[in-house]
């Protein structure tokens, strides 16, 4: 949502699209909760550099 204001969402979409139709990204669908509000999911977070990716986070198993 942040991005939004930095970047325009038009070319956001582009790239992403681009990055999925390249397999560099998995797309999925958006879950709605009953009540309206979106589920959260994420994986890890990664920056790429000229000298490779490298993970940020590391999300531990929720039980």
């Amino acid at each position: 949502r942040w991005i939004k204001d930095i970047v325009d969402p038009d070319k956001v979409r582009k790239v992403l699209a681009d990055l999925v139709k390249k397999r560099i990204i998995e797309k999925y669908n958006v879950f709605i909760e009953k009540t309206g509000g979106y589920v959260a999911q994420f994986e890890n977070t990664v920056i790429v550099t000229e000298r490779g990716a490298y993970v940020l986070t590391k999300v531990e198993e929720i039980v």
